[in-house]
């Protein structure tokens, strides 16, 4: 039997192997790395805009309703 940490070790390393796959422009992961988090929308909106004295005050990243029948808005 594989020892504890082992174990953690293979998890890790199959979770960070999925992290990689990602994309910033990937729906839910971009929600999840800009909710409450004003530098990161405030760089990315100065790279975009090329404006260097942007301040971002607050966040509100997207609000999802979920559909008990199908699709989710």
């Amino acid at each position: 039997m594989k020892k504890q940490s082992e174990l953690k070790q293979q998890t890790r390393e199959k979770v960070l192997h999925q992290i990689k796959k990602f994309r910033l422009l990937d729906d839910d992961f971009m929600t999840k790395c800009f909710e409450d988090n004003t530098e990161a929308t405030e760089l990315v909106l100065r790279i975009i805009l090329e404006k260097t004295d942007i301040i971002v005050e607050k966040v509100f990243t997207q609000y999802t309703i979920k559909n008990i029948k199908g699709r989710s808005l």
